[in-house]
């Protein structure tokens, strides 16, 4: 570990066939390397080592909310054996990859097993079945309870099973006695062949068929760069019939977490809607004001990759939250326009009345939001802190942004809306049907006029 300086506290945990270390880094301010440029250093130093495989990986208070690896392939089909085949073909194309690391599979480790296989012609001429031979293997190999007996009101099996010698060599398990049904015995290896072979400890199935995973990690931590690269590899994999290759892990949960955040979006742009509309007694006011929503969001969106950052979800959440603060400008400025008309001013003397006097309540009330989010813009330590300067710096981009556009452009989209709503409710005005005066009645008119 004197390769690295960074190195804090290290905790380890050892099993009879592996051992995982665990290392934490000093705080960020206080070091040069990010665990990122740690991890490919030690990769690096230990790719050398034989006899054991090792595999490193960088993670934070980001990694942690996810679950999954930046790579991951599940193979699904029916045969063992073309799985293993497809998926260390695939393993073998995506650690060719410049960001991809630690590329494995899950292929179970294989030990060796004694399979008997049954020869129906042969155990025929016994009168033996395939479940018949099974039965007395299993009997003499593990015991087969014959009966029970009852000692001190308790209910014991009695188990019966062999002297273990066919446990304990091959050649006498093949030279077995197997009882025939029409008398005597016959060895296991007249009626079966007795072979060992290697077969997975372990088999994954979904779906009722078998499944092999491959997994991987990315030096750049870039999930979305690597998945557009896994995608090419598979687009020109040629699959045998009845197999599938499906991307999942980090990338797959990240998908799904922006489905349910732009749903949430949604549905907090349709609140922030009938909040203004309740407010404002208008279905029109609320569009005047929430036009600047498409502005903020594109200006926060922008803002990620000039500060080297990419999309998250912790950037989608700001989103969500500019929603509801980037409008506030937009109501101050509307609302007080809407206010001066009522006093008898016209649209245009409005507008030049209250932008100069509502200037400094909008830039007081994003300066305030913004300046206390710089501190945690900044992101000066790693974790929690520096994975929320992601959320800091999209509110902050789509604040300045809004803010602009707002002292700018919202009297524009407040007069062409205006003028549009004229030209709406005059043409509904000439659709309608003209009145006609009332009609006077007969006796009405045939009343005499006397002039005394």
């Amino acid at each position: 570990m004197e390769n690295v300086p960074e190195l804090e506290t290290i905790y380890h945990v050892t099993q009879p066939e592996e051992s995982s270390l665990n290392l934490v880094l000093s705080d960020k301010e206080k070091r040069d390397r990010s665990s990122n440029d740690v991890a490919q250093a030690l990769r690096e130093l230990t790719e050398d080592i034989a006899g054991c495989e090792i595999t490193i990986s960088a993670s934070d208070m980001t990694a942690m909310m996810g679950s999954g690896s930046d790579i991951s392939l599940d193979v699904t089909g029916n045969d063992y054996d073309t799985l293993v085949m497809i998926a260390k073909d695939l393993a073998a194309q995506v650690e060719q990859l410049p960001d991809a690391v630690d590329v494995t599979t899950s292929v179970a480790k294989e030990v060796e097993q004694v399979t008997v296989t049954m020869n129906r012609e042969a155990a025929s001429q016994y009168g033996l079945t395939a479940a018949a031979v099974g039965t007395a293997v299993r009997s003499e190999l593990s015991g087969s309870t014959a009966t029970t007996v009852i000692i001190n009101n308790k209910e014991l099996d009695v188990v019966v099973k062999g002297d273990g010698k066919a446990a304990a060599s091959l050649d006498a398990l093949k030279s077995m006695a197997i009882p025939s049904v029409f008398g005597g015995t016959v060895p296991l290896s007249s009626v079966a062949s007795v072979d060992i072979e290697l077969a997975p400890q372990s088999v994954v199935r979904v779906d009722q068929s078998r499944q092999i995973s491959v997994t991987g990690d990315t030096i750049s931590g870039d999930t979305t760069a690597i998945t557009r690269e896994v995608r090419k590899i598979l687009d020109s994999y040629s699959l045998p019939d009845g197999y599938t290759v499906e991307i999942s892990g980090a990338y797959e949960d990240m998908m799904d977490s922006f489905g349910d955040l732009l749903l949430a979006l949604t549905v907090a742009l349709g609140l922030v809607y009938f909040v203004l509309a309740s407010q404002f007694e208008s279905f029109l006011m609320p569009v005047i004001v929430m036009m600047i929503l498409p502005v903020a969001f594109t200006g926060a969106l922008f803002a990620l990759p000039l500060t080297g950052r990419d999309l998250s979800m912790i950037s989608l959440v700001a989103l969500i939250m500019l929603a509801g603060t980037v409008v506030n400008s937009s109501i101050i400025l509307v609302d007080y326009i809407r206010q001066r008309r009522e006093r008898g001013e016209s649209r245009v003397e409005a507008i030049l009345h209250a932008c100069p006097l509502r200037v400094r309540p909008v830039l007081m009330t994003t300066l305030t939001t913004i300046l206390a989010l710089v501190p945690m813009a900044l992101g000066m330590s790693e974790g929690a802190a520096e994975m929320m300067s992601d959320m800091s710096i999209t509110m902050i981009s789509g604040m300045v942004i809004s803010t602009i556009i707002t002292l700018l452009f919202t009297p524009v989209y407040y007069s062409v809306i205006d003028d549009l709503s004229h030209i709406f409710s005059r043409k509904k005005k000439k659709g309608a049907p003209p009145t006609q005066p009332p009609k006077s009645s007969p006796e009405a008119e045939n009343v005499p006029v006397t002039a005394e």
